[in-house]
Protein backbone atom coordinates (compact mmCIF):
# COMPACT_ATOMS: atom_id res chain seq x y z
CA UNK A 1 0.00 0.00 0.00
CA UNK A 2 1.38 3.39 -1.00
CA UNK A 3 2.13 5.92 1.74
CA UNK A 4 0.73 9.35 1.04
CA UNK A 5 3.42 12.06 0.86
CA UNK A 6 3.11 15.66 2.03
CA UNK A 7 1.90 18.04 -0.62
CA UNK A 8 3.76 21.25 -1.33
CA UNK A 9 0.95 23.27 0.24
CA UNK A 10 1.15 21.26 3.46
CA UNK A 11 4.91 21.73 3.66
CA UNK A 12 4.54 25.46 3.14
CA UNK A 13 1.94 25.65 5.93
CA UNK A 14 4.24 23.78 8.34
CA UNK A 15 7.19 25.98 7.43
CA UNK A 16 5.06 29.09 7.92
CA UNK A 17 4.05 27.95 11.40
CA UNK A 18 7.69 27.27 12.31
CA UNK A 19 8.75 30.71 11.06
CA UNK A 20 5.97 32.47 13.02
CA UNK A 21 6.75 30.58 16.24
CA UNK A 22 10.46 31.32 15.87
CA UNK A 23 9.75 35.02 15.37
CA UNK A 24 7.54 35.11 18.48
CA UNK A 25 10.24 33.42 20.57
CA UNK A 26 12.93 35.83 19.31
CA UNK A 27 10.77 38.92 19.92
CA UNK A 28 10.00 37.83 23.48
CA UNK A 29 13.52 36.64 24.20
CA UNK A 30 15.13 40.09 24.03
CA UNK A 31 12.92 41.77 26.69
CA UNK A 32 13.28 38.70 28.89
CA UNK A 33 17.04 38.74 28.48
CA UNK A 34 17.18 42.44 29.33
CA UNK A 35 15.15 41.93 32.50
CA UNK A 36 17.39 39.09 33.65
CA UNK A 37 20.51 41.15 32.91
CA UNK A 38 19.05 44.10 34.82
CA UNK A 39 18.47 42.04 37.94
CA UNK A 40 21.90 40.48 37.54
CA UNK A 41 23.47 43.96 37.38
CA UNK A 42 21.85 44.97 40.65
CA UNK A 43 23.00 41.81 42.38
CA UNK A 44 26.49 42.23 40.92
CA UNK A 45 26.83 45.76 42.35
CA UNK A 46 25.73 44.47 45.75
CA UNK A 47 28.32 41.70 45.55
CA UNK A 48 31.04 44.16 44.54
CA UNK A 49 30.26 46.34 47.55
CA UNK A 50 30.85 43.28 49.73
CA UNK A 51 34.01 42.50 47.77
CA UNK A 52 35.39 46.00 48.44
CA UNK A 53 34.56 45.72 52.13
CA UNK A 54 36.41 42.40 52.30
CA UNK A 55 39.51 44.01 50.77
CA UNK A 56 39.86 46.65 53.49
CA UNK A 57 43.15 46.46 55.35
CA UNK A 58 44.92 44.52 52.61
CA UNK A 59 47.82 46.09 50.75
CA UNK A 60 47.49 47.03 47.08
CA UNK A 61 50.93 46.89 45.54
CA UNK A 62 50.48 50.00 43.38
CA UNK A 63 49.79 52.07 46.51
CA UNK A 64 52.88 50.97 48.44
CA UNK A 65 54.97 53.88 49.65
CA UNK A 66 52.25 56.52 49.31
CA UNK A 67 52.15 58.59 52.50
CA UNK A 68 48.37 58.83 52.95
CA UNK A 69 47.44 55.28 51.93
CA UNK A 70 45.02 53.85 54.53
CA UNK A 71 44.40 50.45 52.91
CA UNK A 72 41.01 51.75 51.79
CA UNK A 73 39.10 50.74 48.67
CA UNK A 74 36.13 52.05 46.78
CA UNK A 75 33.86 52.12 43.76
CA UNK A 76 33.76 54.79 41.06
CA UNK A 77 30.69 55.15 38.81
CA UNK A 78 30.06 57.40 35.82
CA UNK A 79 26.68 57.62 34.07
CA UNK A 80 28.45 58.12 30.74
CA UNK A 81 30.35 54.83 30.98
CA UNK A 82 29.33 51.22 30.34
CA UNK A 83 31.48 50.12 33.25
CA UNK A 84 32.48 51.08 36.77
CA UNK A 85 35.73 50.74 38.69
CA UNK A 86 36.89 49.10 41.89
CA UNK A 87 39.91 51.09 43.05
CA UNK A 88 42.46 51.36 45.84
CA UNK A 89 42.38 54.82 47.41
CA UNK A 90 46.15 55.27 47.26
CA UNK A 91 46.22 58.99 48.06
CA UNK A 92 43.73 58.63 50.93
CA UNK A 93 41.53 61.53 49.80
CA UNK A 94 38.37 59.36 49.82
CA UNK A 95 37.51 59.85 46.16
CA UNK A 96 38.71 58.39 42.87
CA UNK A 97 41.73 60.07 41.32
CA UNK A 98 42.72 58.51 38.01
CA UNK A 99 46.34 59.63 38.27
CA UNK A 100 46.93 58.66 41.92
CA UNK A 101 44.70 55.69 42.72
CA UNK A 102 45.14 52.07 41.70
CA UNK A 103 42.56 50.32 39.54
CA UNK A 104 41.78 46.94 41.08
CA UNK A 105 39.13 45.83 38.58
CA UNK A 106 36.97 47.26 35.82
CA UNK A 107 33.41 45.93 35.97
CA UNK A 108 31.63 45.84 32.61
CA UNK A 109 27.87 46.37 32.69
CA UNK A 110 25.65 43.52 31.56
CA UNK A 111 24.49 43.47 27.95
CA UNK A 112 21.78 46.08 27.17
CA UNK A 113 22.13 47.66 30.64
CA UNK A 114 23.18 51.23 31.40
CA UNK A 115 23.49 53.53 34.40
CA UNK A 116 20.36 55.67 34.26
CA UNK A 117 21.12 58.00 37.17
CA UNK A 118 23.24 58.48 40.27
CA UNK A 119 21.99 60.37 43.32
CA UNK A 120 23.86 61.48 46.41
CA UNK A 121 21.04 62.10 48.83
CA UNK A 122 18.35 63.87 46.78
CA UNK A 123 20.80 65.49 44.33
CA UNK A 124 21.80 64.00 40.99
CA UNK A 125 25.38 63.70 39.79
CA UNK A 126 27.17 62.22 36.80
CA UNK A 127 30.03 60.71 38.78
CA UNK A 128 30.25 59.20 42.24
CA UNK A 129 33.03 57.79 44.42
CA UNK A 130 32.14 55.44 47.29
CA UNK A 131 35.09 54.77 49.57
CA UNK A 132 35.17 52.34 52.49
CA UNK A 133 37.53 53.14 55.37
CA UNK A 134 38.49 51.09 58.42
CA UNK A 135 37.88 50.38 61.23
CA UNK A 136 34.04 50.29 61.20
CA UNK A 137 34.04 50.44 58.11
CA UNK A 138 32.86 54.00 57.45
CA UNK A 139 31.57 54.91 54.01
CA UNK A 140 32.48 58.19 52.34
CA UNK A 141 30.58 59.50 49.33
CA UNK A 142 31.98 62.09 46.96
CA UNK A 143 29.96 64.26 46.46
CA UNK A 144 29.20 64.09 50.20
CA UNK A 145 25.92 62.52 51.32
CA UNK A 146 24.38 60.14 53.84
CA UNK A 147 23.47 57.64 51.13
CA UNK A 148 23.71 57.10 47.39
CA UNK A 149 21.19 55.67 44.92
CA UNK A 150 22.43 54.03 41.72
CA UNK A 151 19.75 53.29 39.14
CA UNK A 152 20.40 50.84 36.32
CA UNK A 153 18.00 50.55 33.40
CA UNK A 154 17.56 48.53 30.25
CA UNK A 155 18.77 50.41 27.18
CA UNK A 156 15.19 50.70 25.90
CA UNK A 157 14.24 52.49 29.14
CA UNK A 158 11.39 50.10 29.95
CA UNK A 159 12.73 48.68 33.23
CA UNK A 160 15.00 49.88 36.00
CA UNK A 161 16.36 48.86 39.38
CA UNK A 162 17.74 51.15 42.09
CA UNK A 163 20.32 50.14 44.66
CA UNK A 164 20.91 52.25 47.77
CA UNK A 165 24.18 52.24 49.72
CA UNK A 166 24.17 54.00 53.09
CA UNK A 167 26.84 55.42 55.42
CA UNK A 168 27.49 52.10 57.14
CA UNK A 169 27.74 50.14 53.92
CA UNK A 170 24.32 48.48 53.93
CA UNK A 171 22.91 47.76 50.49
CA UNK A 172 19.21 47.54 49.65
CA UNK A 173 17.11 47.24 46.53
CA UNK A 174 14.53 50.03 46.43
CA UNK A 175 11.00 49.83 45.15
CA UNK A 176 10.03 52.43 42.56
CA UNK A 177 8.24 54.45 45.24
CA UNK A 178 11.19 54.41 47.64
CA UNK A 179 13.59 55.44 44.91
CA UNK A 180 11.64 58.61 44.20
CA UNK A 181 12.03 60.36 47.54
CA UNK A 182 13.64 60.03 50.91
CA UNK A 183 10.73 61.55 52.86
CA UNK A 184 7.87 59.53 54.36
CA UNK A 185 4.89 59.59 52.02
CA UNK A 186 1.40 58.37 51.19
CA UNK A 187 -0.40 58.20 47.87
CA UNK A 188 -3.22 60.75 47.64
CA UNK A 189 -5.14 60.44 44.41
CA UNK A 190 -2.49 60.37 41.69
CA UNK A 191 0.20 62.22 43.63
CA UNK A 192 2.65 61.48 46.38
CA UNK A 193 2.11 63.44 49.55
CA UNK A 194 5.36 63.70 51.50
CA UNK A 195 5.01 64.01 55.27
CA UNK A 196 7.44 65.86 57.50
CA UNK A 197 9.10 63.35 59.88
CA UNK A 198 8.02 65.28 63.00
CA UNK A 199 5.33 67.68 64.20
CA UNK A 200 5.88 71.26 63.09
CA UNK A 201 3.75 72.97 65.72
CA UNK A 202 2.37 71.81 69.04
CA UNK A 203 -0.37 73.46 71.07
CA UNK A 204 -0.50 76.62 69.03
CA UNK A 205 -3.56 78.37 67.59
CA UNK A 206 -4.38 78.16 63.88
CA UNK A 207 -4.78 81.94 63.85
CA UNK A 208 -6.91 84.50 62.00
CA UNK A 209 -9.82 84.12 64.41
CA UNK A 210 -12.79 86.17 63.22
CA UNK A 211 -11.52 86.35 59.62
CA UNK A 212 -12.71 84.25 56.68
CA UNK A 213 -9.68 83.40 54.52
CA UNK A 214 -11.61 81.39 51.91
CA UNK A 215 -9.37 78.38 52.56
CA UNK A 216 -12.24 76.11 51.60
CA UNK A 217 -10.69 73.28 49.56
CA UNK A 218 -11.05 69.77 50.96
CA UNK A 219 -8.32 68.35 48.71
CA UNK A 220 -5.77 71.10 47.99
CA UNK A 221 -3.78 72.06 51.06
CA UNK A 222 -1.36 74.19 49.05
CA UNK A 223 -4.22 76.36 47.84
CA UNK A 224 -5.60 76.69 51.37
CA UNK A 225 -2.20 77.51 52.84
CA UNK A 226 -1.70 80.28 50.30
CA UNK A 227 -5.19 81.60 50.99
CA UNK A 228 -4.49 81.57 54.74
CA UNK A 229 -1.34 83.69 54.47
CA UNK A 230 -0.91 85.64 57.68
CA UNK A 231 -2.44 82.90 59.85
CA UNK A 232 -0.14 81.28 62.41
CA UNK A 233 -0.10 77.55 61.58
CA UNK A 234 -0.44 77.83 57.77
CA UNK A 235 2.47 80.29 57.83
CA UNK A 236 4.58 77.86 59.87
CA UNK A 237 4.30 75.39 56.98
CA UNK A 238 4.66 77.88 54.13
CA UNK A 239 7.77 79.40 55.75
CA UNK A 240 9.31 76.05 56.67
CA UNK A 241 12.70 75.14 55.25
CA UNK A 242 13.33 71.64 56.59
CA UNK A 243 16.65 70.83 58.21
CA UNK A 244 16.81 67.41 56.52
CA UNK A 245 16.91 68.12 52.80
CA UNK A 246 16.25 71.84 52.53
CA UNK A 247 12.80 71.80 50.87
CA UNK A 248 10.80 75.02 51.23
CA UNK A 249 7.51 74.10 49.51
CA UNK A 250 5.66 72.77 52.56
CA UNK A 251 1.99 73.37 53.28
CA UNK A 252 -0.69 72.45 55.81
CA UNK A 253 -2.75 69.52 54.47
CA UNK A 254 -6.38 69.97 53.47
CA UNK A 255 -8.92 67.93 55.42
CA UNK A 256 -9.16 65.06 52.89
CA UNK A 257 -5.36 64.88 52.71
CA UNK A 258 -5.13 64.80 56.50
CA UNK A 259 -7.85 62.15 56.60
CA UNK A 260 -5.84 59.97 54.19
CA UNK A 261 -2.72 60.43 56.32
CA UNK A 262 -4.71 59.28 59.35
CA UNK A 263 -5.98 56.17 57.52
CA UNK A 264 -2.43 55.16 56.56
CA UNK A 265 -1.17 55.90 60.08
CA UNK A 266 -4.01 53.92 61.63
CA UNK A 267 -3.12 50.95 59.42
CA UNK A 268 0.61 51.40 60.09
CA UNK A 269 1.23 51.74 56.36
CA UNK A 270 2.93 55.12 56.00
CA UNK A 271 6.08 54.55 53.94
CA UNK A 272 8.85 56.00 56.13
CA UNK A 273 11.30 56.29 53.23
CA UNK A 274 14.80 57.10 54.49
CA UNK A 275 13.51 58.44 57.81
CA UNK A 276 12.68 55.30 59.74
CA UNK A 277 14.93 56.35 62.62
CA UNK A 278 14.08 60.07 62.47
CA UNK A 279 10.32 59.50 62.28
CA UNK A 280 8.43 60.90 65.28
CA UNK A 281 5.00 59.31 65.46
CA UNK A 282 1.79 61.31 65.54
CA UNK A 283 0.64 62.23 69.03
CA UNK A 284 -2.70 61.00 70.34
CA UNK A 285 -4.27 64.37 69.72
CA UNK A 286 -6.27 66.43 67.26
CA UNK A 287 -4.36 67.64 64.20
CA UNK A 288 -5.23 70.80 62.30
CA UNK A 289 -6.00 70.88 58.59
CA UNK A 290 -5.84 73.96 56.37
CA UNK A 291 -9.57 73.75 55.52
CA UNK A 292 -11.92 76.24 57.09
CA UNK A 293 -15.19 74.66 58.24
CA UNK A 294 -18.43 75.63 56.55
CA UNK A 295 -19.97 75.62 60.03
CA UNK A 296 -18.20 78.90 60.78
CA UNK A 297 -15.18 79.66 58.60
CA UNK A 298 -14.35 82.78 60.55
CA UNK A 299 -13.84 80.81 63.77
CA UNK A 300 -13.31 77.06 63.11
CA UNK A 301 -11.27 74.77 60.85
CA UNK A 302 -11.52 71.05 60.21
CA UNK A 303 -9.22 68.65 62.03
CA UNK A 304 -8.73 64.91 62.60
CA UNK A 305 -8.49 63.10 65.93
CA UNK A 306 -5.40 60.87 65.78
CA UNK A 307 -6.47 57.98 67.99
CA UNK A 308 -6.26 54.41 66.77
CA UNK A 309 -9.69 53.33 65.57
CA UNK A 310 -11.07 56.88 65.65
CA UNK A 311 -10.12 59.37 62.95
CA UNK A 312 -13.11 61.54 63.76
CA UNK A 313 -13.47 64.83 61.90
CA UNK A 314 -13.71 67.72 64.32
CA UNK A 315 -14.43 71.43 64.20
CA UNK A 316 -11.42 73.02 65.89
CA UNK A 317 -11.39 76.61 67.05
CA UNK A 318 -8.96 78.92 65.25
CA UNK A 319 -8.10 80.56 68.57
CA UNK A 320 -7.55 77.35 70.58
CA UNK A 321 -3.91 76.60 71.40
CA UNK A 322 -4.22 72.90 72.20
CA UNK A 323 -3.91 71.27 68.76
CA UNK A 324 -1.08 69.81 66.67
CA UNK A 325 0.05 70.34 63.09
CA UNK A 326 2.31 68.51 60.64
CA UNK A 327 3.32 69.95 57.30
CA UNK A 328 3.37 68.11 53.95
CA UNK A 329 4.64 68.70 50.44
CA UNK A 330 4.09 67.18 47.01
CA UNK A 331 6.10 66.98 43.80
Amino acid sequence: MKQKAFTLVELLVVLSIIVIMTAVIIVNYRPGERTINLQREGVKLSQNVRKVQAMLGSNWEACSGQENYEYSYGLFLDVEQEQYIIFADCDGNKEYNEEQDGIVEIIELEKDIEIASIKYGEEETNILSIVFVLPDPTVYFSPSADYADITFQTNNGNNSVTIRINKIGLVEFLSEDQADSGFPFIIFGEEKLYIHPEDNSTEIEWGCFGIVKNADSNIDGLYNTNQASGCTVPDICSNLVDTYEGYSDWFLPAIDQLDKIYDQWNNNSINKGNYETEWVDFAFSAYLSSTESSDGPESVVWGILFLYGSGARLNLGKNANVYMARCVRSD
